[in-house]
């Protein structure tokens, strides 16, 4: 331990001598070359109010009814809002079973006043044994996603 002590005196030391030896090499305003520099002055933070928004997302509920029909099943998909909105739709119904698959596709333009429901479309599907079924609704506005539903056998 003591030896360590003596190497780090002894190069403090030398470091010192080196500066005063060649003073032209060093600035008197410079730290010596061993010395780490002080950070620069950091400016305080600046924190700028921020006024609280009055616009809140309107609470929105979607989902998908599911009804059977005579020939196989009927999808609606339905959305309801505690506020007025509007945006746009997209509702994707697809069927596969061992012969493949196939979609039908709907989609638009919605618009919901203040605790109103709405059907915002429907498709029918045969569905023969083996037959399956995915059904998704996405409603979204200029914030982005508002709702989003999926079902499915």
């Amino acid at each position: 331990m003591r030896k360590a002590f003596y190497a780090v005196a002894g190069l403090l030391a030398l470091s010192a001598c080196a500066a005063a030896a060649a003073p032209e090499a060093v600035a008197a305003s410079d730290p010596p070359p061993h010395v780490a520099a002080a950070p620069a002055a950091v400016a305080p933070a600046v924190v700028v109010p921020v006024e609280p928004t009055r616009y809140a997302p309107p609470s929105v509920w979607c989902d998908i009814r599911v009804t059977p029909t005579a020939q196989g099943v009927r999808f609606a998909p339905v959305a309801r809002s505690d506020d007025a909105i509007s945006g746009e739709f997209s509702f994707v119904l697809t069927r596969s079973d061992a012969n493949g698959s196939s979609d039908i596709t709907q989609g638009g333009a919605f618009s919901l006043a203040r605790a109103e429901r709405t059907t915002l479309g429907s498709a029918d599907l045969s569905m023969g044994r083996g037959a399956r079924y995915r059904a998704l609704l996405v409603m979204e506005n200029r914030a982005g996603v508002v709702c989003r539903r999926e079902v499915g056998s």
